[in-house]
């Protein structure tokens, strides 16, 4: 991802309170967006979930390389469905809610429907999406038509053109005729496709919902396929032929200039060749002679991990250069107490200075597990509030919400954030925020120690009376603390917060109807600093975040703690970091530590709400 488009990653996740296009008219005019011709000449391949918010953030990053936005959904894929209008809505919908954005409905049923005024719309458009229906029917009405010839134009001119499920299928070279096999019965075969990317010397078959699961007691994977059908198409594919294989929920986008596939969703993305499979999944970047027979097979390389930064690599703010220099001038006048705060300043950030002759050499602090860190605990509390983010290569998203505590919350508070091993950019934003504000206590890890050692490294540095667990998805939009310290003035509460769920069984939470819970999720957690002793700290067995807080809520009610819901915190949600993992990935490891939270649970449902109703 680019640098470019981070930045407007962020100036998007203002779209819950302000217009999408002053946002990205801002954006324009702050100069990130260059229009270069890597944001052009570029085809997006959806497996499925183009209108899913799992792909909120592909949309905008093609946005973002135009400079003025006009959208166009083509229904010639659809049009011979009843439902057609409805799917349109859906699209003009998503757009208009998400982006503030208006789509234009091209219709196209037929070649009889005036081609011309279709593609005088296309023409018109910038940003170009075609989704859902039959590929054949789609062939067959876009074939050797103006309304095709425009869409390739558009291509190689100045327009995003993003095709999904049915109309990814047709620009193959050798499409799927899903419906008349998997519908009607056929015996498997091809149909000669648009083969949209022969000229770029590409010969492909194009299969959408690659991991389709709708089956569930019968195999539908390979876009309903199933695998025993899949093999028998693929000996009739010739050997030129190469299968690219697009789950459900993902997308890949395609740099005609460059010639390289980038990958972005929940799954993955599959080069398939005799019977053979490479995997990419979202970050993932290949060649497109990967596309080829002579390349198919060979194994996906892997970038080497970035090294922690060391004495030629580190980056030192110009704020901290500054003070250093300031630091040195204020030795020379003999002002050693001055002197020394902008020292401390300094190492608050996580740098170090050692004077040499050629001048000051930085270095940069990591803590290597836990019990490294300095604890605060067994000194009396100096604050009101410590709030604690856990960061990991999410750098927007925990500026965001570090930047929300701090609007909205009082002098007496500290911001603790976690780095847990970030490998991106997201040390130098925390680093640059900590800058900006004094209140933002950074502390480094050298590795991800994962979710309940990084939350107990924020806990034992929290110098705050109470102690706030939020997530990186959240940012406040008000005054959250006046309320939940009235929460917790009860001495009956253990921890308060946004999200509550209850049980009858262990094996099923569901929200809480009352303020009254058995469990509070991490979106808000809320707690006095003391429970610590009473409770202890997070199980460090939880790496995976989910159901630790499930682990830890119970901790605190076999303690005769309660767990209550401050209602109607001023708080926004954005989408969550499960969103952008794999689905089977986070079902596993959810599972896993679900069993771990059964061990040591199973036998009490005592503490449950359920079990002392009479």
């Amino acid at each position: 991802m680019t640098t470019s488009h981070s930045a407007f990653f962020v100036f998007c996740r203002l779209r819950d309170t302000l217009n999408f296009k002053t946002c990205l008219l801002g954006f324009l005019d702050l100069g990130f967006c260059h229009c270069s011709s890597s944001h052009l000449f570029m085809l997006t391949l959806i497996g499925s979930g183009e209108t899913s918010e799992r792909l909120l953030n592909l949309h905008q990053s093609l946005i973002a390389g135009l400079k003025f936005p006009r959208l166009a959904f083509i229904d010639t894929p659809a049009a011979f469905q009843l439902n057609r209008k409805e799917i349109a809505a859906r699209f003009i919908n998503y757009f208009k809610k998400n982006y503030s954005l208006d789509l234009r409905v091209v219709e196209y049923p037929s070649s009889t429907f005036n081609p011309a005024s279709a593609a005088a719309a296309l023409q018109e458009s910038n940003y170009i999406i075609a989704g859902p229906g039959s590929p054949t029917y789609a062939i067959e009405r876009w074939r050797g038509t103006s309304v095709y010839h425009t869409l390739v134009e558009k291509l190689r001119a100045d327009a995003q053109i993003v095709l999904a499920s049915s109309a990814t299928i047709a620009i193959s070279r050798h499409a799927l005729p899903v419906y008349e096999i998997y519908k009607a019965g056929a015996a498997p075969y091809w149909v000669e496709g648009l083969d949209l990317l022969k000229p770029f010397g590409l010969d492909l078959a194009l299969i959408p919902h690659y991991d389709n699961k709708e089956g569930r007691t019968y195999d539908t994977r390979y876009c309903f396929m199933g695998e025993p059908r899949l093999l028998a198409l693929e000996k009739l594919l010739p050997d030129s032929t190469v299968i690219l294989g697009i789950d459900e929920n993902t997308a890949c986008t395609l740099d005609l200039e460059r010639k390289i596939v980038n990958v972005i969703g929940a799954g993955r993305v599959t080069i398939r060749h005799e019977g053979k499979e490479q995997h990419y999944r979202e970050g993932d970047s290949f060649p497109f002679e990967r596309l080829t027979p002579a390349h198919a097979a060979e194994a996906k390389s892997q970038p080497p991990k970035p090294p922690i930064p060391n004495l030629q690599s580190l980056y030192v703010p110009s704020r901290i250069k500054e003070w250093v220099t300031a630091r040195d001038q204020l030795r020379a006048e003999k002002k050693f107490a001055e002197s020394d705060h902008l020292r401390d300043r300094i190492a608050s950030v996580g740098y170090t200075i050692k004077d040499s002759p050629s001048g000051a050499v930085f270095s940069f602090h990591r803590y290597a597990k836990p019990s490294d860190v300095p604890s605060q605990l067994e000194k009396p509390a100096t604050l009101e509030w410590s709030v604690n983010l856990l960061a990991h290569n999410n750098r927007a998203e925990i500026i965001r919400a570090a930047q929300s505590v701090l609007k909205w919350s009082h002098e007496s508070t500290e911001v603790i954030v976690v780095d847990n091993g970030s490998t991106d950019d997201t040390i130098e934003g925390v680093v640059d925020l900590a800058c900006d504000d004094d209140r933002v206590r950074p502390i480094f890890l050298t590795d991800d120690l994962g979710e309940g050692a990084g939350r107990n490294v924020g806990f034992r540095a929290s110098r705050g009376k109470h102690i706030m667990i939020l997530g990186g998805h959240i940012e406040l939009n008000g005054d959250a603390f006046a309320p939940l310290a009235a929460s917790l003035t009860d001495e009956r509460v253990g921890a308060s917060g946004s999200n509550g769920l209850v049980s009858e069984d262990l094996f099923t939470f569901n929200p809480a109807p009352t303020t009254e819970c058995d469990a509070l999720e991490f979106y808000l957690f809320a707690f006095k600093r003391e429970r610590l002793n009473q409770v202890g700290m997070l199980d460090e067995k939880f790496v995976f975040y989910r159901n630790i807080d499930l682990d830890w809520s119970l901790a605190f009610e076999s303690q005769g703690l309660r767990l209550v819901v401050t209602p109607n915190l001023p708080l926004v949600v954005h989408e969550h970091p499960y969103l952008r993992m794999n689905p089977d990935e986070r079902d596993k490891l959810s599972k896993k530590n679900y069993r771990r939270f059964l061990e040591k649970w199973r036998e009490r449902k005592d503490l449950l709400i359920h079990s002392r109703i009479p």
